[in-house]
């Protein structure tokens, strides 16, 4: 089964930048990742944080983003898996499959994938083909 899907890019290995490239800390947030703003109200201070806008909650820029992935680690490409369907599988089953899913920004680690068979039928050999979408 051919897929859609994020990998790392193969040019940075995930880190985002050129080859040589090191990122800084952010000078927004000082390298927290986040920032903090406090209001004053009738009834005390409210203190309200969010992810840094300047680093997305990195805490680290990169100066020199990689020109293949654009500074987020991964690129989308075709993958290829095979998929074992179990005999009696019929449509609108889920099939859970491990450590398949896309790679995170920044390289993450890949996610599950769950791909909902949403229809099946069977080949002139006797094989079982399958048609699937992906979450």
């Amino acid at each position: 089964m051919k897929v859609q899907t994020a990998v790392v890019c193969p040019k940075c290995g995930g880190n985002g930048g050129e080859p040589g490239s090191e990122p800084v800390t952010c000078g927004t947030c000082d390298g927290s990742g986040e920032v903090s703003q406090i209001q004053r109200s009738f009834f005390g201070d409210v203190r309200t944080s969010q992810a840094c806008p300047t680093c997305r909650g990195y805490g680290t820029i990169i100066p020199n983003p990689c020109g293949e992935c654009s500074g987020e680690g991964r690129v989308r490409t075709t993958r290829t898996l095979q998929v074992k369907v179990p005999a009696g599988v019929s449509t609108g089953i889920r099939i859970h499959l491990e450590a398949q899913g896309e790679v995170g920004p920044g390289g993450g680690p890949q996610a599950t994938s769950t791909s909902s068979c949403t229809s099946m039928s069977t080949t002139p050999s006797g094989a079982r083909a399958t048609t699937s979408r992906w979450w």
